[in-house]
């Protein structure tokens, strides 16, 4: 190969050696704040008493409960984060056979006239659905509120 063939050579070689290298920068700052740390993410429900303006707080007694969901990632860290109050008391089902939308929990609540409810996981987003009543139609949900989830995390349920 003579000098002008092997400069034009190697002038290809290093641009496709640099077109080729590095990875992507986030285009945008909401994708770049969920992107996954961890592979595992572990949900599950807490439900504690509200406490009363006498400051007792007994959800057995049917008061108000407090929903939480706590995310616990695979270094063992955690988040809470507060999905509202609901009419106690309530029981709680995980991963329920047999229900449409395949939630990851199902609650039922018989405090006044009572509340359902459902977290069903879709696309990297957690959706809280409720419903008036103790019975009643599945078309009777609606959309309570929305908690964004990584990107590309395998969620699990504890």
């Amino acid at each position: 190969m003579d000098r002008p063939a092997r400069v034009i050579y190697l002038l290809g070689l290093a641009v496709a050696v640099a077109a080729c290298g590095g990875s992507r920068a986030p285009t945008d700052e909401a994708e770049s704040d969920r992107r996954p740390l961890y592979k595992r993410l572990v949900l599950s429900l807490e439900l504690l008493p509200v406490a009363s303006r006498s400051g007792d707080a007994d959800a057995g007694a049917g008061g108000p409960v407090a929903l939480w969901l706590i995310e616990t990632d695979e270094t063992g860290s955690t988040k809470r984060v507060d999905l509202g109050q609901l009419p106690g008391p309530c029981t709680m089902q995980r991963n329920p056979p047999g229900v449409p939308m395949k939630p990851f929990f199902t609650l039922e609540c018989t405090g006044g006239a009572g509340t359902r409810v459902r977290l069903v996981y879709q696309r990297d987003q957690l959706i809280v659905l409720r419903a008036p009543g103790v019975q009643g139609d599945e078309l009777d949900f609606e959309e309570a509120q929305r908690v964004d989830m990584p990107i590309g995390v395998r969620v699990l349920t504890e």
